[in-house]
């Protein structure tokens, strides 16, 4: 029962910051249980990693944050983010029955964290709204994430399921949007250099020949006679 609680609020939270607060889903595992997420909204963009944990011992708490920073690097390089600050949110039915608070951290709800910053914010399912809310804050979010109530819901693993399939399609969705841009975006530059070229080649073809070397010469061909001379823009 704890572990689709958790599973429901792990993708509820996940909705919300998807679908309402604009973030881009980076990586969704194969168990859909660990999402990273890039928040972009606005400068400096910050990397989120969610996951839900069944945390027994600190020891595996530990593990999990060593092996979540390693990752971490390596999100940076490959999105050119080297300065990104990596938040690893690990939602868990429970605490870890022996002490690990010097392994978290707590949410900066009024200061943000320099560049390469690393935390690790645990959300007990007890204690969720409680350690969401500064969270929430610190990130700006335009609300909290909503949560149903698990006991009045009839098929608790088809509503997870729709969760699932929306946050997949809006990510598909602006992984499309985004190469439309890319490849069919207006060249405005191009089409920017293309008229110089041609007014230029036009002046030219005015005032004598655009294969006569003396007329080149004159609009500023590189001939390096005059550029020792001190004509040093010919080379551009």
């Amino acid at each position: 029962m704890n572990k689709l609680i958790l599973s429901l609020r792990f993708w509820e939270i996940v909705f919300h910051l998807v679908n309402r607060e604009g973030m881009r889903v980076i990586f969704i595992s194969k168990s859909e249980s660990e999402i990273w997420l890039e928040d972009d909204r606005k400068e400096p963009y910050q990397i989120i990693r969610i996951a839900q944990k069944d945390l027994d011992w600190s020891s595996e708490l530990r593990r999990d944050i060593k092996e979540t920073y390693e990752r971490g690097n390596q999100v940076r390089k490959q999105l050119s983010l080297r300065n990104a600050n990596l938040t690893n949110v690990i939602l868990s039915p429970y605490e870890p029955v022996d002490s690990y608070s010097e392994l978290i951290d707590s949410p900066r709800p009024l200061t943000g964290g320099g560049k390469q910053d690393q935390r690790t914010i645990l959300l007990p399912l007890e204690k969720l709204d409680e350690k969401l809310f500064p969270l929430a804050t610190e990130w700006k979010l335009k609300e909290m994430p909503t949560f149903l109530s698990f006991n009045e819901l009839e098929d608790p693993e088809s509503v997870i399921y729709s969760f699932k399939h929306s946050v997949k399609r809006s990510s598909e969705k602006r992984v499309e949007e985004e190469k439309k841009i890319f490849m069919y975006g207006s060249p405005v530059l191009t089409f920017i250099m293309i008229g110089i070229i041609l007014v230029v080649f036009s002046i030219v073809e005015m005032y004598g020949s655009s294969t006569d070397t003396a007329t080149l010469i004159a609009f500023g061909a590189k001939f390096n006679p005059l550029i020792l001379e001190g004509e040093w823009w010919r080379f551009f």
